[in-house]
């Protein structure tokens, strides 16, 4: 084998150049290295120049120093390495979209398996399903709007206690092309995710088209 390539997620490709940068210039006489950017994440792919050179010895130096971004190798796919994991750990998986319209719920369930560790999904796009169906108070709704922080974080929790799993998502955002604002632009999404043991939201900015 002449060549491997390592997966990353959540990290953008300068990032990327600037964690690997002492490594590739260490190896730089017996191997060639590619950044390979894609909506998915950036891919990097190592090809070694000549049979004697240890390509497997270096793949995990790089994979090591990629952490916590890099999830797998060659045609491993971010949902294939997450089930992997719920099912090595017994963990359950629940999700309550709104901007993402089922999306997450689809990657997840396109692995085989899926039925062990996802227990389904709730598409609230309306606030009244939001309130209704996820528990998300009228008070956050109104003193926050519905693409915000706290509203991620609410819908999460309630999906995770609907469904009595283990790890809970919610998203909400604008996908355009109408309805954004200066303090919330097109492309503004939240996404919360809750565990027994901690409970994160994140903010995104994604100017790509809904489609992608």
């Amino acid at each position: 084998k002449n060549q491997v390539t390592i997966k990353t997620a959540g990290i953008m490709e300068s990032q990327l150049a600037e964690k690997t940068e002492s490594l590739m210039n260490r190896y730089s006489s017996s191997f060639r290295f590619a950044f390979l950017p894609h909506y998915t994440g950036v891919s990097f792919r190592i090809q070694k120049n000549n049979a004697e050179d240890n390509l497997l010895m270096v793949k995990e130096e790089f994979f090591k120093v990629m952490q916590p971004y890099a999830y797998g190798f060659d045609d491993d796919i971010l949902e294939g390495v997450l089930a992997y994991a719920l099912i090595k750990k017994k963990l359950t998986i629940a999700t309550a979209e709104s901007c993402t319209g089922g999306l997450i719920g689809k990657r997840l369930t396109d692995v085989a398996g899926s039925s062990k560790y996802f227990l389904g999904s709730i598409t609230a796009y309306s606030n009244n399903l939001k309130k209704d169906l996820l528990n998300v108070s009228n008070n956050t709704l109104e003193s926050n709007g519905a693409v915000s922080e706290a509203v991620a974080l609410e819908m999460a929790n309630g999906i995770r206690n609907k469904t009595h799993a283990d790890i809970g998502i919610g998203t909400t955002g604008i996908s355009g092309p109408d309805g954004g604002s200066e303090s919330k632009p097109l492309g503004l999404v939240y996404i919360a995710v809750v565990t027994p043991s901690k409970s994160k939201v994140k903010k995104y900015i994604f100017r790509v088209k809904r489609n992608i």
